[in-house]
C-alpha cells in the first residue's frame, strides 16, 4: 500500500495520505490515529513535498508516526 505513494510518477491524493497514516498509525501505536493527527502528518507531507521530493515526502510522513514517543516506548497490555 505505502510503495504506491512513492512512486515519484504519481502525486498522491489527500485521502491516500490520510489512509496511510491511519494505516501506520494502527500498526505502530495500536489505535487509530485522531481527526488532528491526521491533519499534522498530512501537513508535515505537505511541507516536505514542496521541496520537489514526493516519495521522500511520503517515508518522513510515515517515518515521523514511528518516531512518536508513543510509539516507540510503546508496552503491550499484559505482556510480562
Amino acid at each position: 500500500e505505502f510503495a504506491r505513494l512513492m512512486d515519484p510518477a504519481t502525486t498522491p491524493s489527500r485521502a491516500q495520505l490520510e489512509a496511510a497514516v491511519q494505516t501506520q498509525h494502527r500498526l505502530a501505536l495500536g489505535r487509530p490515529a485522531a481527526a488532528e493527527e491526521v491533519a499534522r502528518f498530512v501537513r508535515l507531507y505537505e511541507e516536505c513535498a514542496a521541496g520537489g521530493d514526493r516519495p521522500a515526502a511520503v517515508r518522513t510522513m510515515l517515518q515521523a508516526v514511528l518516531l512518536r514517543a508513543a510509539a516507540m516506548y510503546r508496552s503491550e497490555n499484559g505482556a510480562g
